[in-house]
């Protein structure tokens, strides 16, 4: 559960498609009540929020009309140096795992994947102290090779 019951974690959730934002939202909110949530379905908007307020988590999507996760991220981490993010796909490959650790993300989900999972992966990114900047301990190459309940052979 939350550890800072007078401070909830403030989190910005971003992506274009509006359906899984809001089921993201609200599935988190039913996990973990002590999450302040707020949402935006483009990076123009998230950019605007992330200018005006304090943010401790940001999840995002990395293909966005304008915009993109990517340069989110790196305004993010500019504004805010302290801020983790959590970087949501589709399309996993081994560039993208470079550029994420690249831009210093701390975490990277492969869609579709479980709410429990992100939940999980904020409450480990927020049990840290430190900023991870250089390396994501829950991604491998193989990673990508691997969709959330099947299995690619070859």
């Amino acid at each position: 559960m939350h550890k800072h019951p007078g401070k909830p974690r403030h989190i910005l959730i971003v992506d274009d498609e509006p359906t899984l934002l809001f089921f993201l939202k609200q599935t988190l909110q039913e996990i973990e009540p002590g999450f302040a949530l707020e949402t935006a379905t483009n990076g123009e908007d998230a950019l605007d929020k992330l200018t005006c307020d304090h943010f401790d988590l940001l999840i995002t999507d990395l293909k966005m009309p304008g915009i993109s996760g990517f340069r989110l991220s790196e305004a993010a981490r500019l504004l805010h140096p302290d801020i983790k993010i959590i970087l949501m796909t589709a399309h996993g490959s081994s560039e993208v795992l470079n550029y994420t650790r690249k831009i210093g993300a701390d975490g990277y989900l492969t869609k579709p994947f479980s709410t429990l999972k992100l939940h999980t992966l904020a409450q480990e990114l927020f049990a840290r102290t430190e900023p991870l900047k250089t390396e994501i301990p829950s991604i491998s190459a193989d990673t990508f090779d691997l969709s959330q309940g099947a299995k690619k052979n070859g």
